[in-house]
């Protein structure tokens, strides 16, 4: 096969800006700081931070979250199943975890302050319904999302100074936030699958 010295000739993505012999990859041909912002199927330099990876991230976990909360009943909204604490609990503390985690302070924040006490401590009959939790989501959506297409790499970098460590820097720390979410989406998910529900939203 031919290589090239430019852009001009990508055949099968081999070549990686200064050309690829046919032993090398792009990664070993170049430096992953030199990797920043390289979009592999279009062969073009494009302006990426890890901030915007967030972002595309967070939306598509509410997007699940949405999809899953609302295929549920009232009633298998607020009701507990196959041990785990009821949707409406688990979805509370997601929602409220990603509240408290992409936001620049967190020193001064109160769980359970948005309804008055913490999820815990309120009855079934008391807990919010889906669309007044959905709504709370979208306003932390969109809160973080301008937040973190704001940042740079060098902002996510870094050292994480926050009281509740999640990582060595930034970058770390909101991705645990991301993490978390996911682990109580299975759990959700789990639920939905329980009474009957299918073809939920998986990325």
């Amino acid at each position: 096969m031919q290589m090239t010295d430019g852009l001009g000739d990508c055949r099968g993505h081999r070549c990686l800006r200064g050309g690829l012999n046919e032993r090398q990859s792009p990664t070993t041909a170049r430096s992953a700081t030199d990797l920043d912002g390289w979009n592999f199927r279009s062969h073009k330099m494009q302006t990426e931070t890890f901030g915007l990876e967030l972002q595309r991230n967070l939306d598509a976990a509410s997007r699940m979250v949405r999809d899953v909360v609302t295929r549920l009943t009232p009633e298998q909204w607020t009701s507990a199943q196959g041990g785990l604490r009821s949707p409406a609990r688990i979805t509370w503390h997601l929602v409220e975890a990603l509240d408290f985690y992409f936001r620049e302070n967190e020193a001064d924040y109160v769980w359970g302050s948005r309804f008055g006490a913490p999820q815990w401590k309120t009855a079934d009959a008391d807990l919010p319904s889906q669309d007044t939790i959905l709504s709370w989501l979208d306003e932390i959506v969109l809160r973080a999302g301008n937040m973190l297409r704001q940042l740079t790499n060098d902002d996510l970098r870094e050292q994480n100074q926050k009281k509740y460590r999640h990582g060595e820097n930034r970058l770390g720390h909101y991705v645990y936030a991301l993490r978390h979410t996911m682990h109580h989406m299975g759990q959700l998910s789990a639920i939905a699958v329980a009474h009957g529900h299918r073809n939920l939203l998986w990325a």
